[in-house]
């Protein structure tokens, strides 16, 4: 169902019912969420979740794009903070993204994986395109002599690729990982590297 359609209190309820979702799904995980439990919670019917999304994995996206789009709102007083260097402004913004995903843990990352494979394309994808736009942050350091002259698009994919590697199910679950804590790994490594300073 396309929410633009949709009155103000619908979109108000639609909402409520994503974030009673998400609430719940960092509980019990996201495969176990019923629908009859939003509706309880939220005292309407299972009729009236349906005709704000025509089916749960319909949920289930719009929950991710909820988070995405929490993200956004949240980066862009840290984009634009003057008070910050560039290399303060990526840090801060990938823990910043580090925290609001700290809700994935290694079986809701396996849920949606398994059960709902496109999703997870679409969560890749998503994460791809607010990645990509660290290049004009890496070459704007480069410029200000904060980091070595590498090419900067070669660093947003390095960036990309280690965070897609640690951040599989299988990766997380063999080092004990969070989602958050693998994010907050890689952006170590790669800004303060692993040799200690003299």
């Amino acid at each position: 169902m396309n929410h633009r359609m949709l009155t103000s209190s619908q979109l108000e309820l639609r909402t409520k019912v994503i974030e009673t979702y998400i609430d719940l799904g960092m509980k019990l995980g996201f495969s176990h969420v019923l629908l009859d439990e939003i509706a309880a919670q939220l005292s309407i019917s299972k009729k009236t979740i349906y005709k704000l999304f025509d089916n749960k994995e319909a949920l289930v996206a719009a929950c991710i794009d909820y988070v995405f789009e929490s993200i956004d709102a949240a980066i862009l007083p840290v984009a634009q903070d003057p008070n910050l260097n560039i290399i303060e402004k990526i840090k801060k913004l990938l823990a910043l993204v580090a925290d609001k995903l700290s809700f994935f843990s290694v079986e809701q990352v396996y849920e949606i994986e398994a059960i709902y494979p496109s999703l997870w394309e679409h969560i890749m994808r998503e994460r791809s395109i607010r990645l990509a736009r660290y290049g004009s942050l890496f070459e704007a350091a480069i410029r200000e002599g904060l980091i070595k002259d590498y090419n900067p698009q070669i660093l947003v994919q390095l960036l990309m690729v280690s965070i897609e590697h640690f951040t599989k199910e299988s990766v997380m679950a063999e080092h004990h990982l969070t989602y958050s804590q693998a994010l907050t790994l890689v952006s170590d490594i790669i800004f303060n590297g692993i040799l200690l300073k003299e």
